[in-house]
């Protein structure tokens, strides 16, 4: 399988043209991929578009919480007093934001 372009994605926006990109600065710079809004279109709109961007942004970092919630299964019965549980909810909820573009507090 193919690796995907390695994270973090981040979203911008080109007002003139309409297009929301999704690039990565890893390595340089370049676009992970581009969404289009319609104007006038009621389905398509720019909201959409951004939201949908945010989603896919999120991509990298949602794998890598699901692979944090994922190891969690060998945690010890009282997950309150272990490391991994508590740095796997902050993982989690920056993934979560990222997707809902909401500030994770960083």
């Amino acid at each position: 399988m193919t690796k995907h372009t390695p994270g973090p994605w981040e979203v911008d926006s080109d007002e003139r043209t309409g297009i929301v990109y999704i690039s990565s600065h890893l390595i340089g710079s370049h676009d992970v991929c581009d969404l289009y809004h319609v104007a006038d279109c009621e389905i398509i709109t720019k909201e959409n578009a951004m939201a949908n961007a945010h989603l896919i942004a999120a991509a990298p970092d949602l794998l890598e919480a699901c692979k944090a919630a994922a190891a969690c299964r060998f945690v010890a019965k009282h997950p309150e007093d272990n490391k991994v549980f508590w740095e796997t909810e902050r993982t989690l909820g920056k993934a979560i934001a990222k997707a809902e573009a909401k500030d994770a507090g960083n």
